[in-house]
């Protein structure tokens, strides 16, 4: 995967026209809290992910053939709701790490997580993919359309 920005700078500059800044955080409690009600790990990645992303909702083109775009929405508590925790299961016995869904991307067809690693996978149906190594480089593919890689099935 060829991913992320050629150099910090564009990625401190990406990031900025999607309002992160250094001094952006969120509230943790509730997210958290549903976290935990529905059984999933807040690792160290994931609570760093949130504090600095949770709330953030930016449009990126789809494929040019298509025409238009999609919607990502970095939204925890929503990408926890609408995801069945045990497909949350199945992609971590893929993965053999626990995973945090932290947004939902494509228009809300795949479930953003983030894995202890700092990973951020995306997931729909028997699909799962790597985004990103951090969240950071995720953000900056899923924007620039760069492809995921692809996970095998179990």
């Amino acid at each position: 995967m060829a991913d992320g920005p050629d150099s910090r700078a564009a990625l401190v500059e990406f990031l900025a026209t999607l309002g992160v800044g250094v001094d952006r955080r969120v509230e943790l409690k509730r997210i958290l809290s549903v976290w935990a009600e529905d059984g999933h790990v807040a690792s160290d990645a994931a609570v760093r992910f949130v504090g600095l992303f949770d709330g953030i909702t930016f449009e990126y083109p789809r494929h040019p053939l298509t025409g238009g775009t999609y919607e990502c929405v970095l939204d925890a508590v929503r990408a926890t709701r609408a995801t069945y925790s045990t497909r949350v299961r199945e992609y971590e016995r893929r993965t053999g790490q626990s995973l945090a869904p932290v947004g939902l991307a494509e228009s809300n067809h795949v479930t953003l997580m983030i894995a202890p690693d700092g990973g951020v996978l995306g997931g729909y149906d028997d699909f799962l993919a790597l985004y990103g190594e951090n969240g950071e480089v995720a953000l900056w593919n899923i924007y620039h359309r760069v492809l995921p890689v692809r996970l095998p099935m179990a």
